[in-house]
Formats: structure tokens, C-alpha cells, sequence
């Protein structure tokens, strides 16, 4: 009885290493995607001079510069065993990529290997994101613009 006591404070140790671990993945990628837009990526430069900017163009760049994270997180997701993992850090941009990490976790919680399609839709979920807060933004710039 002893043993599966222990067993169970190191499992539950365990898992909040695990949660703690996923949700600095996603604040270290809110960072770097926040240091990239706001910082390095001057937006009023790069939409003031064209009527419509090439969204599509940034966030390939952006992808590319987030990407190994992205990885890393599908790596770490591929190499744990449990299956109720429930992040509670509300990442700022990629929210619908944090709930498919924990589906995830869930499938392979349960054995299952993740596919190449589950791939994909994550890649997609980020890049979803970044498409969105782009075109906010240029919206926010335009408004801004139109109002001064």
C-alpha cells in the first residue's frame, strides 16, 4: 500500500513538471512572437507604405522564426505517457494551439502515436493565430491612421 502511495506523489510530482513545463513553451513563444512583432518587425514601417500589407509574407517569416519551438512542443507532447494534462497558463496569442496541445496529450496519454495530420493542424492552429493578430493589427493601424 505504501509503494502505490509513493507511486501516486510521484506521478502527481510528475505531471506538474510536465504542466509546468508545456506552459513555459507557450509563454516562451508569446515572447518571442511579441519580441518579433512589437520590437524587431516595425508594423507602422511595414503597412505605411503599401495599401495592403502581405500578411501572408510575415507570417511565413514569423512561422519561420517559431517553428523550432513549435517543434519542441510536439516533441515533448510525443514523448510523455499521461493522458490529463491541463494547462492553466491562457497563452495571449495561441490559444487554440494550447487546447490541441492538451488534446494531444490526451491522445497520447492513451497510446496512440500522433499522426501526421496531427501535425499539421498544429502547425495550423499557430499559424491561424498569427494570421489573425496580423490582420488586427492592421486594422487597429488603419483605424488609427483614418482617425489622425
Amino acid at each position: 500500500m505504501a509503494i502505490i502511495i509513493l507511486l501516486l506523489i510521484y506521478a502527481g510530482r510528475d505531471e506538474k513538471r510536465i504542466i509546468r513545463q508545456t506552459e513555459q513553451f507557450f509563454k516562451e513563444l508569446d515572447q518571442k512572437y511579441e519580441d518579433y512583432i512589437d520590437k524587431k518587425l516595425n508594423l507602422a514601417v511595414v503597412f505605411q507604405d503599401k495599401q495592403e500589407a502581405d500578411i501572408d509574407a510575415i507570417l511565413k517569416q514569423v512561422f519561420t522564426i517559431l517553428k523550432p519551438n513549435v517543434d519542441g512542443i510536439l516533441a515533448y507532447v510525443n514523448s510523455i505517457t499521461y493522458s490529463s494534462i491541463g494547462l492553466k497558463h491562457q497563452t495571449r496569442y495561441f490559444k487554440g494551439a494550447s487546447s490541441l496541445t492538451q488534446e494531444l496529450f490526451r491522445s497520447t496519454g492513451d497510446g496512440k502515436t500522433m499522426t501526421e495530420e496531427d501535425r499539421k493542424r498544429f502547425y495550423e492552429s499557430f499559424q491561424d493565430a498569427i494570421r489573425a493578430d496580423l490582420t488586427q493589427r492592421l486594422i487597429d493601424l488603419k483605424a488609427n491612421n483614418y482617425l489622425s
